[in-house]
């Protein structure tokens, strides 16, 4: 199972700290599952997270401002 959705499962489980970890590792080993976390409702609870936001930013799916 690759990392993201291990990610997806952890945040689904409530453990947000776990999930985090394994989105971190699904971006460092540039996993193309990550792309999905801009639309999966199971991350909806987290989107708030600074975290949350930082991925985004990291893969490319922040909203820009100021364009």
């Amino acid at each position: 199972m690759n990392p993201t959705w291990i990610a997806i499962i952890h945040f689904v489980l409530g453990d947000k700290d776990e999930g985090f970890e394994w989105l971190e590792r699904a971006y460092r080993s540039y996993d193309r599952y990550i792309l999905l976390i801009g639309i999966t409702k199971e991350l909806e609870p987290f989107r708030s997270d600074p975290r949350y936001l930082a991925m985004l930013k990291n893969i490319g799916l922040a909203e820009r401002s100021g364009a």
